[in-house]
């Protein structure tokens, strides 16, 4: 009558042990990862970039930053890295952003002047 239950016993150690001979080798060995590099309107900087970022090969999740032209030298990359974050990122030179404001001179962001064709009205 013991035969059934020490048999039984046995198979499920075994596959336990399997499981867990598994599970400490993945978490041993170190992860693989690619480098992809991207380049896209970044919303956090305000202009055109390109990143190269390490990804899961299974799934394409972004692991880290490694290199981004947003900073000089662009491996020093240095902020909270939040293009980690989002699924897409806008394309790069999008026709509605044009130049970006954060770069324009002070001066070129006060009131428009009138321009010689505009200060004598239609003609």
């Amino acid at each position: 009558m013991a035969e059934p239950f020490f048999t039984i016993f046995i198979v499920l150690v075994f596959g336990a042990s399997v499981i867990l001979f598994v599970w400490a080798v993945f978490r041993v060995l170190p992860s693989v990862s690619r480098l992809v590099a991207r380049s896209f309107w970044c919303p956090f900087r305000d202009r055109n970039v390109t990143a190269e970022f390490r990804e899961e090969p299974w799934d394409g999740t972004r692991i880290d930053v490694s290199r981004c032209t947003a900073f000089t030298p662009p491996e020093a990359v240095n902020c909270e890295k939040l293009c980690l974050r989002p699924k897409r990122f806008p394309t790069p030179d999008l026709p509605w952003r044009g130049e970006s404001t954060l770069s324009a001179r002070p001066t070129e962001l006060a009131s428009p002047k009138a321009s010689p064709d505009l200060a004598g009205g239609a003609r």
